[in-house]
């Protein structure tokens, strides 16, 4: 294990584990590559619900990486899912190039991702990553690499609360057309949460 990394990031211990696997595996795949690795959304608010959250992780990256890197890091992902650790299909995180983190931009905001809802692949990173570069950079869980604050440039009220009225516009005023989504305990968590968190912003 390199020396950097942080032990027992969070106070649970089965998030814990799964967090060290993640980290060795994408170390040996990324080496030189791997900037920093970054746990936030609730585990980096504190409201963080065993029964019900997921796990969110950022890692930071020099540059775009090649098909093969990405290729390595799918493969990864499968190992890890079919590993029986708990919270091992509870993960959603992104890969980012540290250009591309450092000021949200549209026209440089492919990357590759995973979710509980989707597969390892490269997708469009909306503006809800202006809030979570802010949750990045202020909250931020430290797992390896240096403070995120060195990583993001700060981002003022103005844009945070545009940021949480373009979410609202195009994506929340759309949800409630087909609410089945919204049935499932785990979503409907999620759904009074952020939306409390944008009445909270604005």
């Amino acid at each position: 294990m390199p020396p950097a990394y942080t032990t027992n990031p969070t106070p649970y211990k089965d998030v814990n584990a799964l967090l060290v696997l993640m980290f060795t595996k994408i170390h040996a795949i990324l080496s030189d590559q791997l900037v920093g690795f970054y746990l936030y959304g609730s585990l980096s608010l504190g409201d963080f619900d065993p029964a019900s959250s997921d796990v969110d992780f950022l890692v930071v990256t020099t540059a775009n990486m090649p098909e093969e890197t990405f290729e390595q890091l799918r493969d990864m992902h499968t190992i890890i899912a079919a590993s029986n650790l708990p919270y091992a299909n509870y993960i959603e995180g992104s890969y980012i190039p540290l250009k591309a983190l450092r000021r949200y931009d549209p026209q440089n905001a492919h990357h590759p991702t995973i979710g509980i809802d989707w597969p390892f692949r490269i997708a469009f990173h909306g503006s809800n990553w202006i809030l979570e570069r802010f949750i990045l950079r202020e909250h931020g869980v430290v797992v390896h690499g240096p403070s995120p604050q060195t990583l993001i440039d700060p981002i003022t009220p103005e844009e945070i609360k545009a940021a949480v009225c373009e979410q609202l516009k195009n994506f929340w005023s759309s949800q409630f057309d087909d609410p089945e989504w919204l049935r499932t305990r785990d979503y409907q968590a999620f759904a009074v949460l952020t939306l409390c968190r944008a009445l909270y912003t604005l």
